[in-house]
């Protein structure tokens, strides 16, 4: 029977992939090929062979549209010169990560998914004899990463320690926090805020010392 009118086809196609979704869920399937999900990657949505065709699907996708000069994200806005995002797509996500840091909790739940995801991406590539860093080229022998992606990253510490070491100076000349620009707290170098979170990271070193002790003594 055919509908009386496009959006309640819309709805109707809705409503069944939701409810095909959920069902893929409650009994761990696969929510594109609906096959069962492999054992070590149940509460994800998608089994493994998805996934990676997935994800070759999307670096295709990006490869093709930033040969083509076009926003990868947004597909629609040009690119301007070595630009990997347009400017609209980097003021939203400039917007959604100021959203992210307002929220404290919120942005440690970001910050670990980001860890955890960051950890698994570079033990894969590692497995497969690649640089953790670029993914691009092989690893060189006794190191994770490749000669170029090192030499970047010996470049920037560079350049970094010459302008931390700049700004520092600046700051303990001018009686602030080496970390911001707050008043330091008397006696210290630090503002009272950066203080308290230097206390809070001992408690917790002491109390991580305390436990891998406790437990040292039940063997």
């Amino acid at each position: 029977m055919p509908y009386k009118n496009y959006e309640e086809g819309l709805r109707k196609n809705r409503e069944r992939k939701r409810q095909r979704i959920q069902y893929a869920k409650d009994n761990s399937l696969c929510i594109q090929c609906m096959q069962p999900i492999e054992e070590d990657r149940q509460g994800k949505a998608t089994c493994k062979p998805c996934t990676d065709k997935r994800v070759k699907q999307i670096t295709e996708d990006r490869a093709f549209f930033k040969q083509m000069g076009i926003c990868p994200r947004c597909r629609k806005n040009k690119l301007e010169g070595s630009e990997k995002t347009c400017v609209e797509c980097k003021a939203k996500q400039a917007e959604y990560a100021a959203k992210i840091r307002a929220d404290e909790e919120g942005h440690r739940h970001y910050l670990n998914i980001c860890s955890q995801w960051d950890k698994k991406h570079r033990a894969e590539l590692e497995e497969q004899g690649l640089c953790n860093r670029c993914g691009k080229r092989n690893a060189d022998d006794g190191y994770k990463t490749c000669s170029w992606c090192r030499a970047k990253r010996r470049v920037y510490n560079q350049s970094r320690t010459a302008q931390t070491g700049t700004t520092k100076q600046r700051r303990i000349d001018n009686g602030l926090c080496i970390w911001c620009e707050n008043p330091i707290k008397e006696g210290y170098k630090v503002c009272e805020k950066h203080y308290q979170m230097n206390v809070e990271k001992a408690h917790k070193v002491d109390r991580s010392n305390m436990t891998r002790f406790q437990l040292s003594n039940r063997k």
